[in-house]
């Protein structure tokens, strides 16, 4: 069982001054998408990526704590039980794939449309239970997470 969800803004920074506003924005669309739904406990994984047509826009690291903590108590019970984390910018003005083969294809289609947007900035986030303890090593555009 995994939670997805396209977000059509820029993802904030954890040092940014607009975070606690950001968290609350985040908190409210996830509550949204994830209703009724029982939260997610255990060993569990993050994957978010970032969509952007800028070609400087910021680090990829300190997008990653503001979204978990804005998931806390509504996707998963703590965020200690995130032991798994691959965030990831790509650059729309470069090529790129994207696979749909582990995706549904209400979120593929959202954000296939909001890719063809004029969106500057798009995220995805996709929570999961973890299957597997393993460690890779070596490249990671392997698809192993």
């Amino acid at each position: 069982m995994t939670f997805a969800m396209v977000v059509a803004r820029r993802p904030v920074s954890s040092g940014s001054r607009g975070r606690v506003k950001y968290q609350a924005a985040l908190e409210q669309l996830a509550r949204l998408h994830f209703a009724s739904r029982e939260l997610f406990d255990g060993d569990l994984y993050i994957r978010i990526v970032w969509f952007h047509s800028i070609e400087r826009v910021g680090d990829v690291d300190n997008i990653i704590k503001p979204i978990i903590d804005a998931f806390k108590g509504v996707v998963y019970l703590d965020d200690e039980s995130i032991v798994k984390c691959l965030s990831q910018k790509v650059y729309t003005k470069k090529d790129f794939r994207i696979t749909q083969a582990h995706l549904p294809s209400d979120i593929y289609e959202e954000l296939i449309a909001l890719l063809g947007s004029e969106e500057e900035h798009i995220f995805y986030v996709e929570v999961g239970q973890l299957t597997s303890h393993s460690v890779y090593f070596g490249p990671i555009d392997e698809g192993e997470l």
